[in-house]
């Protein structure tokens, strides 16, 4: 089952990934057997998974974040998209959330100027998923070029409840579900509300072992350039490991 799991634990330098180094303590603990015991119970055959620990976003440093992903849709990846950058992910994403649109509002709405969007429609061109059609740039084949499906962040903490649902907010600016995971068995009748209140789902892990004690709320995805940045740091290490 290894063969379909990638950890991502360093930085990688070649695909654009910062990673901070962890503060190894309790919590950390609590990440690492937390990972350990994913890593033990995945067993789905349709998708991979790929395990994040501290990536750097602009929302901060997520404590884990767990991909799934189709890996059939990277069979077709080219090089041309190791060089996407941020600004290209933000105007693809507004091409895939508008439906269609042209340069000339890309400009407006992103506050952009032409020389920079222009060029990274080229990019966009050239990676082959987007293309000129009645007169708008519009995605091509979303699912078979980004195999990304589900992204799951988690934030660990020991106690202090309010700052780990602060944190768990920010995830879901990338993620397509977003959990808290503590060692707490039984979270208070006020914690409960809260966490139904914001979307964010709680796992429990102690001696008893892990424990999904509330679901999240499934978001749409992709709900930003984040998440898009996820499926270009698989593509890439997958195209790092071929070579």
């Amino acid at each position: 089952m290894m063969d379909k799991i990638t950890l991502f634990e360093g930085p990688i330098p070649q695909i654009g990934l910062k990673i901070r180094k962890p503060t190894k303590g309790p919590e950390w603990e609590l990440v690492q057997n937390f990972v350990d015991y994913k890593v033990s119970s995945f067993n789905k055959r349709i998708h991979n998974l790929a395990i994040f620990i501290e990536p750097m976003l602009d929302t901060g440093f997520p404590d884990l974040v767990l991909v799934e992903y189709d890996a059939k849709s990277f069979d077709n990846w080219t090089d041309s998209r190791l060089s996407l950058q941020i600004n290209d992910l933000k105007i693809f994403q507004h091409i895939l959330h508008t439906g269609g649109t042209n340069s000339e509002t890309i400009e407006t709405q992103l506050g952009l100027e032409s020389k920079y969007v222009l060029r990274s429609v080229e990019k966009l061109l050239d990676c082959g998923i987007i293309r000129r059609y009645a007169r708008k740039w519009k995605v091509v084949n979303f699912r078979q070029n980004f195999g990304v499906r589900k992204i799951a962040a988690i934030e660990a903490k020991l106690n202090n409840w309010g700052t780990v649902f602060e944190q768990a907010q920010l995830n879901k600016w990338f993620s397509s579900e977003s959990y808290v995971l503590s060692p707490v068995s039984r979270p208070s009748d006020r914690i409960l509300s809260q966490s139904e209140k914001l979307g964010i789902g709680i796992y429990s892990l102690n001696s008893k072992g892990v424990k999904k004690i509330m679901a999240s709320k499934v978001e749409p995805f992709p709900s930003c350039y984040g998440s898009l940045l996820f499926n270009e740091w698989i593509g890439r290490r997958l195209r790092i490991s071929e070579g």
